[in-house]
């Protein structure tokens, strides 16, 4: 399967605003993680009209009968089929929702269970709320077609990779993939519970022997789950620091002038 998602955008004027929740690692079945905060921003979208670009680790699912990570003290599910009351957790949730939910993703947590357990919970949430599951990384192609014309606007996701980074908060990873990875407009990763947005530029050549600048952006999405306050816990055994909340906003608009989608990224708090 070629791991491009296409995404066709109709609209009829050149004058429009699309907005997009751009989000990660919720591990919303986690006892310690903000409940309220991931709300506000999900009515937000809603409000807006926004679209739903989720990266994965939605479920947190660390309470299996045999995961060696399972506490008692950080139980959420209380049923013997654990899997399923977690699945309908994240259905009953997330389903208000469901019609702006643009493109869900896998996490290490996912995957985690896919290979341990023989269960996909992503899809099985996917299938719940009638959208398709995405993948772990790979390419979502915004598609414009704006009263006949036409422009594409290419995220690259990927969920991530590695620890906590607590000296360069994962943006070294950035440098390393602008050169074998040119092509995307946004590069989305998650994973490490960090935030930051940095923008690069690359110095390119087109057919015509004509030197051009192309921006990259590239934003590190941040988490819903906070450190545990009581001490306990593997972050607080590994002496991770607390990670900051929330996640970020995509607005895309039009340049008819220029012919061309101009992009802007806000956090979302």
């Amino acid at each position: 399967m070629n791991n491009v998602h296409i995404k066709k955008i109709k609209k009829s004027s050149a004058k429009f605003e699309d907005w997009f929740l751009l989000r990660s690692d919720s591990h919303s079945d986690s006892l310690h993680y903000d409940s309220r905060l991931e709300m506000k921003h999900l009515n937000q979208a809603l409000e807006r009209n926004a679209k739903i670009i989720d990266l994965g680790d939605l479920f947190d699912a660390k309470q299996g009968k045999k995961d060696p990570r399972a506490s008692k003290s950080g139980q959420q599910g209380k049923r013997d089929d654990y899997f399923n009351e977690i699945v309908e957790q994240k259905i009953k949730r997330y389903y208000p929702f469901k019609n702006i939910w643009f493109y869900q993703g896998y996490g290490n947590h996912e995957t985690s269970i896919i290979k341990h357990n023989e269960i996909d919970l992503l899809k099985l949430f996917c299938d719940g709320i009638g959208i398709d599951a995405g993948f772990y990384s790979g390419y979502l192609v915004l598609k414009y077609d704006i009263n006949g014309h036409t422009a594409r606007f290419i995220i690259n996701v990927y969920h991530g990779k590695g620890g906590n980074s607590p000296v360069t908060h994962g943006v070294i990873n950035a440098n390393r993939k602008a050169v074998w990875c040119p092509d995307a407009d946004l590069y989305l990763t998650g994973h490490i519970h960090k935030s930051w947005h940095l923008d690069t530029v690359q110095e390119r050549i087109n057919n015509a022997n004509k030197i051009y600048y192309k921006e990259n952006t590239f934003l590190q999405l941040p988490t819903y789950q906070y450190k545990r306050p009581d001490g306990n816990g593997w972050e607080n055994e590994m002496d991770f620091p607390p990670s900051p909340l929330g996640a970020y906003w995509l607005r895309i608009t039009y340049d008819s002038t220029e012919s061309k989608l101009i992009s802007e990224i806000m956090r979302a708090k």
